[in-house]
């Protein structure tokens, strides 16, 4: 199977809540999702529950759809998590999920992916109620702020600043390191590269010398390229950031599960 970077999207507004005692499903459950459950049940908010049952519907799907792998495949296969928290599985496909708003997304690695991979996803629901400039002063890079400085229509200021947030947080996303890596430290305005700050970054790595995650989110932001990929999604900005440029160029809309199961 060639390599490629798919991207699910997935309006979970009317998913059934998944703790409704009637919904059943009728497949045999794997054990990364009954992981998601477990999550789940924790969660008060419906429509936060939702959301990340949303999440794991779509990564059921994809593995079958993107990867090919069929429900005998799927069963065992179950979450680990890097030291920030990054689910990944041990022998399986790369991905990454995200979600805002009503929203669910998905980006994995189809195909024969490098062994190394950096695979981040990001989605934010634009919103031109709050002035963003606050945000943008205290987590941007110098030149993402000042070109926002020189937007003058709130609504595309707020449009773009979803789009370097979304950007910003997908490459976090990709290194592994979530927040633990300062957003300053790079820059996004390049639509489809990241651009880092070297001596800012090798003097944070001086400083953490002894936490090899951190190291490792720091060394592929020294070393390796980093792509950006912006999808449309109406309300919505989109990225995917990866080490490879193997972006699908389609966003795909999952339709929404009949009884809550992947389609």
């Amino acid at each position: 199977m060639p390599f490629a970077i798919k991207t699910y999207l997935l309006n979970c507004e009317t998913l059934p809540d998944p703790l409704d005692p009637d919904r059943k499903c009728r497949r045999e459950t794997p054990l990364f999702f009954m992981q998601r459950m477990e999550h789940i049940q924790k969660l008060k908010n419906a429509a936060a529950r939702k959301l990340s049952f949303g999440a794991g519907l779509l990564l059921w799907y994809a593995l079958a759809d993107a990867c090919g792998l069929a429900a005998g495949q799927l069963a065992d296969m179950e979450f680990s998590y890097q030291p920030y928290g990054k689910p990944y599985f041990k022998n399986g496909p790369f991905f990454n999920l995200s979600h805002s708003g009503a929203c669910a997304l998905l980006s994995i690695a189809s195909g024969d992916a490098p062994l190394d991979l950096a695979l981040g996803c990001d989605i934010e629901k634009i919103s031109g109620r709050h002035d963003p400039m606050k945000t943008a002063r205290r987590f941007f890079a110098g030149a993402e702020y000042e070109a926002l400085c020189a937007i003058q229509d709130s609504g595309q200021r707020a449009e773009q600043f979803a789009r370097y947030w979304t950007a910003k947080e997908s490459v976090l996303k990709a290194t592994g390191a979530g927040l633990a890596l300062p957003m300053h430290f790079f820059d996004v305005t390049d639509p489809e590269r990241v651009c880092a700050d070297r001596q800012a970054l090798e003097a944070w790595r001086a400083g953490h010398a002894r936490e090899a995650g951190l190291l490792r989110a720091a060394d592929r932001l020294l070393e390796q390229p980093l792509y950006l990929k912006h999808y449309e999604a109406e309300g919505y900005a989109v990225c995917v950031c990866s080490g490879s440029r193997a972006f699908d160029g389609e966003l795909r809309t999952l339709p929404v599960p009949a009884g809550g199961e992947p389609c």
